[in-house]
């Protein structure tokens, strides 16, 4: 379990934008250009959405996602609320970022 101390949730604001769908059928199931990150030491996530989303039968690891940045806050905000009351991220979806957003030089 890691502590709310050592959690860091921040705005991801990602310009050419976060796609996520379903591999399956091609569906995309949410995108924007905001995101809520959470990292924790040196590993960084974007939480997800809970309950998970669901296409083709199967869940689908989905980040919250936002096209504004007031909204994005918001929903960064109810997620500090909830590692303050659980002291934990066990309750929280979290996936690697880089499951979405590529860090590589273009």
């Amino acid at each position: 379990m890691d502590s709310r101390e050592d959690a860091v949730v921040s705005v991801v604001h990602h310009p050419a934008g976060i796609n996520a769908g379903c591999a399956r059928c091609r569906t995309i199931i949410s995108s924007g250009t905001f995101a809520i990150g959470v990292q924790v030491g040196n590993h960084n996530y974007l939480v997800g959405h809970n309950p998970p989303k669901q296409c083709c039968g199967e869940e689908k690891k989905v980040p919250l996602l936002y096209d504004d940045e007031v909204l994005a806050a918001f929903g960064a905000q109810g997620i500090m609320d909830t590692l303050g009351r659980d002291g934990s991220t066990t309750n929280l979806r979290l996936y690697e970022v880089a499951q979405f957003i590529s860090t590589a030089a273009h």
